[in-house]
């Protein structure tokens, strides 16, 4: 797979995220938007931006968890990232590993005993500043 393609599958994922959690775009009888698809559709999107970098990078770029595909990333890479967030270095470094599973968690949610929380901002940030970096691997 290109760089390219996966940063635009990961904007796609991003785009639907949003959707997700827009209240108008719900159906009349829904109750507010569409939480565990908007984290799905968010952290997924997070996950293949970060993969589009490492593929640009000539990295391995397989699995789910973002704190794994995170430390796969150049320095540069990853300092560009921390930076496009707006998040501190400590702020990142705190926020990522609660959003590292959140795919696989997420998609599950219904499953679990137990409640889940994870920051939407971080995950929709990290999306997008994952997406941002990409662009230097081949416009399309």
């Amino acid at each position: 797979m290109e760089a390219w393609f996966a940063r635009s599958v990961a904007r796609q994922f991003l785009d639907a995220s949003n959707r997700c959690l827009r209240d108008e775009r719900q159906p009349p009888t829904a109750r507010g938007p569409a939480l565990v698809p908007a984290v799905v559709c968010a952290a997924f999107a997070a996950e293949v931006g970060l993969k589009a970098i490492l593929i640009g990078e000539g990295s391995p770029s397989d699995g789910h968890k973002l704190n794994v595909l995170f430390r796969r990333l150049s320095q540069a890479s990853k300092q560009e990232l921390v930076r496009q967030t707006g998040y501190t270095q400590e702020r990142f470094d705190a926020e990522l590993p609660v959003a590292s599973n959140a795919f696989v968690e997420w998609r599950y949610v219904y499953e679990e005993h137990a409640s889940k929380s994870v920051s939407q901002q971080f995950l929709l940030l990290l999306a997008t500043a994952a997406i941002k970096v990409a662009e230097r691997f081949n416009a399309a």
